[in-house]
């Protein structure tokens, strides 16, 4: 096993890769918008804000991913990695 991992991508890029795998081509229309995200990592926010960033990447359809102890407040800052396409 080979993994590879991939920078964020256009869609005729997208598309070119399943093809190379081989993907039907309905799936290729099905899958490809799924498959362009793009990942921020931004250092050092504030747990108040890291809550808010990750409810409103949330209400947009992204994510955003904090430290486990940031709801708890025992952290007062924490890293962040928005995941969103």
């Amino acid at each position: 096993m080979d993994i590879s991992i991939l920078s964020c991508r256009g869609q005729s890029e997208i598309k070119n890769i399943m093809r190379d795998i081989g993907v039907d081509s309905g799936g290729i229309e099905i899958m490809s918008p799924k498959a362009e995200i793009c990942l921020v990592r931004v250092n050092r926010v504030g747990i108040f804000a890291a809550n808010i960033l990750k409810q409103e990447a949330l209400s947009l359809g992204a994510d955003t991913a904090v430290s486990k102890d940031t709801l708890t407040g025992k952290v007062k800052y924490t890293d962040c990695l928005i995941m969103g396409n």
